[in-house]
């Protein structure tokens, strides 16, 4: 089968997570084709995070960019103080090299909604509202942008702020009148 067919079923072979999963992911990311190991990252990065974590550390430091930014990313939720000095410089390194993986498309909104949710990971929530006024500031009728500030300001305990969000993103988002056919 081919590697973007193996990568692909990998990938969503995430959602179910099982010991035979685990066991399937955790031996394809030892792949020597970088495609598969990939897939097998995205799938691994849908897992519970203490699975997620054995799976993915080891790859912070793997041979393929895209591999190390996909585990950098899967692994935003990891309380990086808990862990061993050696493992956490290596996340710290793969978590910078996320960062500025976001820089190659910043002209995006959705590299900002991105970044946003990385941060937000991380525990960054001034971050990643910045990220998603800069998303809203590039195309101001960016739901998706709107509802994860909702959350974010859930998440600090301002309902009437998040309810603010809601609110933008409804003004600003939907179809003027007659436009629908």
């Amino acid at each position: 089968m081919p590697a973007i067919a193996r990568a692909s079923a990998l990938e969503r072979l995430g959602a179910y997570a099982s010991e035979q999963t685990v066991r399937t992911l955790r031996t394809t990311l030892e792949s020597s084709e970088p495609l598969v190991v990939f897939g097998a990252v995205l799938g691994a990065a849908q897992l519970p995070p203490q699975q997620r974590l054995l799976l993915l550390t080891p790859l912070v430091d793997h041979r393929v960019r895209a591999v190390r930014i996909a585990a950098g990313k899967a692994l935003a939720g990891v309380p990086v103080a808990e862990l061993p000095q050696s493992t956490r410089a290596a996340l710290e390194r793969a978590f910078s090299e996320v960062e500025r993986s976001f820089d190659v498309s910043a002209s995006r909104p959705e590299t900002h909604v991105e970044r946003s949710a990385f941060e937000l990971a991380r525990g960054k929530l001034a971050q990643a509202e910045a990220s998603l006024q800069t998303a809203l500031r590039l195309q101001p009728c960016l739901a998706e942008a709107y509802l994860n500030l909702a959350d974010l300001e859930r998440q600090r305990g301002s309902e009437a702020a998040a309810e603010r969000a809601i609110r933008a993103a409804i003004a600003d988002t939907s179809i003027p009148i007659g436009w629908a056919s």
